[in-house]
């Protein structure tokens, strides 16, 4: 190899001095031009071999990855203590429904009355016909009609039930109505019914525990049967009820006979009013239940849509209860603001005016809609 390069070296400084011109004796070659070839391919060899070291640098870099990931499961450590929390939340929420079965339990403590005891029995008594056949009482010159089965103790004891009825209503309303119509006390809801198809009673689509009619002055309740009295279904109640019932059936009479027979024309808040607070006085309960809990959060009905027997008889479920129990309040209100016997002249004179707040405001200065506002605040404090 040394020789082939010197070999060339050669070959081109007998090609140089061939070349050089004839003026030029020194034989003298410019340094640069020899120097440059020379050079040149020594440099070549040393740069391929700088390549490999690059390459080896490349490893190093993914092993820095892998911790990478490490640090993430740590992460969702946090998250399971979170939910734990959670169940002590609903435990509240049991505690705020146990305050709605004391709801119904203001009735269940109606029943405070005893029934007699059954000790004897009537001898002979006559029978009538009414749909089925029913044993006579006959005492102090009113009768009672009952169903043979009913103890006859209890008979009696409804039977003076009226007049203890009629004397409190007398006392209130400082009146002297002497009115002790007959008493119809039915054993169960069958004969009831049967009792109820021979008299034409048109109950308007429900299955009432009572009712009265006039004697012989067909209305609409009788078209064409006039036994009147008060009857009443023995088997829809306990003894408290009975009493109650009998005492209500006997209010509407009362007033009927007042208002010479004509009680429809009269606002029936008053009227079912009056008999409602007559239950409560022959056997205190809450009737005022549910008027509270309608004016707590001002849904009273107003009075003047509580005056029509239609619209009375169309309303149904819960409305139904309020609307006995505001009527109840309204009339316990007034009686005890304004006393029983301005409570009797609103009844009679508003029959006769055909206005209950034209009545009012003559006879207490004040209007429907004032009356109304105070009984709220009313029945809100009691």
């Amino acid at each position: 190899m040394i020789f082939f390069k010197y070999s060339v070296i050669l070959l081109l400084i007998l090609i140089l001095i061939n070349c050089t011109p004839a003026g030029n004796s020194t034989g003298d070659i410019p340094m640069e031009t020899i120097s440059q070839p020379i050079p040149t391919p020594t440099a070549v060899p040393p740069t391929p071999t700088a390549v490999p070291p690059t390459p080896t640098a490349v490893p190093p870099t993914p092993t820095a990855v892998p911790p990478t990931p490490t640090a993430v499961p740590p992460t969702p450590t946090t998250v399971p203590p979170t939910p734990t929390t959670v169940p002590p939340t609903p435990t509240t929420v049991p505690p705020t429904p146990t305050t709605v079965p004391p709801t119904p339990t203001a009735v269940p403590p109606t029943p405070t009355a005893v029934p007699p005891t059954p000790t004897f029995t009537f001898g002979p008594l006559d029978s009538v016909y009414r749909g089925l056949y029913l044993k006579e009482y006959q005492s102090s010159e009113r009768s009672t009609y009952f169903s043979e089965a009913l103890s006859h103790e209890l008979v009696i004891d409804l039977h003076n039930h009226i007049s203890e009825t009629a004397a409190i209503l007398n006392s209130e309303l400082k009146t002297s109505l002497a009115h002790y119509p007959d008493l119809y006390l039915i054993e169960d809801t069958e004969s009831f019914d049967k009792v109820r198809k021979f008299l034409n009673i048109d109950s308007g689509g429900f299955q009432p525990a009572g009712f009265f009619i006039s004697a012989c002055n067909p209305t609409r309740v009788a078209i064409d049967r006039c036994y009147g009295g008060i009857y009443a279904d023995l088997s829809t109640g306990d003894y408290s009820w009975q009493l109650r019932m009998v005492s209500h059936e006997y209010t509407h009479s009362y007033i009927n006979k007042t208002l010479n027979e004509r009680w429809e024309v009269l606002a029936i808040w008053l009227n079912e009013g009056l008999a409602q607070w007559i239950e409560n006085k022959v056997v205190p309960h809450d009737g005022g239940y549910w008027a509270r809990l309608a004016a707590e959060d001002d849904n009273l009905f107003p009075l003047s849509s509580l005056e029509r027997v239609q619209d009375w008889n169309r309303r149904s479920g819960e409305d139904v209860n309020l609307q006995y129990s505001q009527a109840q309040m309204a009339v316990t209100y007034f009686i005890d603001e304004f006393g029983g016997p301005k409570l009797l002249e609103l009844i009679t004179n508003s029959t006769r005016s055909g206005s209950v707040d034209f009545s009012m405001r003559a006879l207490i200065g004040i209007g429907y809609q004032e009356f109304q506002n105070n009984l709220t605040d009313w029945i809100k404090a009691n």
